[in-house]
């Protein structure tokens, strides 16, 4: 029945419609300083969402949904996973996959970062972004794999395009990876990473 719901709500003619009336379900909180974009569909138990733009045709199935001062764009899927807090000016740009293998698992936290456009995202474990982390470019496959660790990226870190992170790593702060690169391990040492099989290069 609460899909139903929210399908008919995504799909009203304005935004303020479609927060007062996503107000109405239970332990959902929506300012009116936020946009909710037509055929947005927000399936939670608990959503927060406050000085916020969540754009058009997104599908978003989880737990807990938390948004404040950051933006999602178009079309993407957000699915089986626990959490999602984006704060202080996240973005996640359109065309991304963000999803989990059980709804009852996997936290992602993203605080003043970024994933640009049309990525695969895995969230299964704790799942943290620093400020000014970015991935760039597009078609990477991130967080992939299962694993009980935690994947903490540290602040000032810029991923390319079509990278490989595996799960469970930590990379400190003030790293570049290079397009292409495969990260299977952490990183302890600040510089430049590049190539298929990663090595540092400055």
């Amino acid at each position: 029945m609460k899909i139903i719901i929210c399908f008919i709500i995504a799909f009203l003619p304005l935004n303020f419609l479609r927060i007062y009336f996503y107000n109405f379900i239970k332990d959902y909180k929506i300012l009116n300083n936020s946009k909710i974009g037509f055929g947005s569909i927000i399936i939670a138990k608990r959503i927060k969402i406050y000085n916020s733009k969540l754009g058009k045709f997104n599908f978003i199935k989880i737990n807990n949904l938390k948004l404040d001062k950051s933006n999602v764009s178009n079309f993407n899927i957000i699915n089986n996973f626990n959490q999602l807090e984006c704060i202080n000016e996240s973005l996640i740009g359109s065309y991304n996959k963000l999803i989990g293998e059980n709804i009852e698992n996997g936290n992602l936290k993203m605080d003043k970062s970024q994933f640009t456009t049309s990525h695969l995202v895995n969230v299964n474990n704790r799942f943290e972004l620093d400020k000014d982390v970015v991935f760039g470019g597009k078609k990477s496959l991130i967080n992939i794999g299962l694993s009980n660790e935690p994947t903490i990226i540290n602040r000032n870190v810029y991923f390319g395009s079509s990278i490989y992170l595996s799960a469970g790593l930590k990379i400190v702060s003030e790293v570049l990876i290079g397009s292409g690169t495969i990260v299977s391990e952490s990183l302890n040492k600040r510089g430049l990473f590049v190539s298929h099989k990663i090595r540092k290069i400055i």
